[in-house]
């Protein structure tokens, strides 16, 4: 085995350093990152307008990291609300 990279390594390797540059997320670094079993939680959100904001480039769906962070302190606030506004609960 050698140790030069082919021209289609090179030019993945370049794309996705490209696209960390830009905050570009696959589906898969998504799911990893939100610590999903599969993407397919990822395509049943987008299928009911929830979850973060993707956009979709070619055939392929990414995700910013602006949208995901976005997304995530927005669940955070919904949580937070929720869970502050049950009744019965004794105030600090």
């Amino acid at each position: 085995m050698t140790d030069k990279l082919t021209d289609a390594q090179l030019t993945h390797e370049r794309a996705q350093n490209i696209r960390g540059a830009i905050g570009l997320l696959t589906e898969d670094e998504v799911a990893k990152v939100l610590l999903l079993t599969s993407v397919d939680t990822l395509a049943t959100w987008r299928s009911q307008k929830r979850g973060p904001t993707s956009v979709k480039l070619g055939k392929r769906v990414f995700y910013t990291t602006g949208d995901l962070q976005q997304w995530v302190q927005k669940s955070a606030q919904e949580q937070y609300a929720a869970a502050n506004s049950m009744p019965g609960q004794l105030a600090a």
